[in-house]
């Protein structure tokens, strides 16, 4: 959940009854933040279910973790980062010294 700038992390369990079978998850109801309309989940996401192997990844021998995002259809890439490369820049600045951030793009093969 998003309250202004803060995320805050949101954890739920659901009754024994109501989590017998993982598709129960796109029915569990949502209260929408502007109706306060209850709604079930899979009416405002799409749920999907996989299994990864875990691992380690690194990029030059150090621990990764890779966040990803695509545009809206419209908005360039550089619109996106030119609204949050500011924000970006202060979590940067907030990470204890063992840690860094870099911004990066991949480039479409031609």
């Amino acid at each position: 959940m998003r309250e202004h700038d803060h995320l805050i992390p949101i954890v739920l369990r659901l009754r024994a009854a109501e989590r017998a079978r993982l598709s129960d998850i796109a029915n569990l109801y949502v209260q929408a933040s502007l109706t306060d309309q209850r709604v079930p989940l899979r009416q405002v996401s799409n749920v999907s279910y996989g299994m990864v192997t875990t691992k380690i990844l690194r990029r030059n021998h150090a621990r990764t973790v890779t966040v990803s995002a695509f545009p809206a259809t419209g908005v360039l890439p550089s619109e996106v980062m030119g609204r949050a490369r500011s924000r970006l820049v202060a979590l940067a600045a907030g990470l204890p010294p063992a840690f860094k951030m870099e911004i990066g793009a991949r480039r479409k093969s031609r």
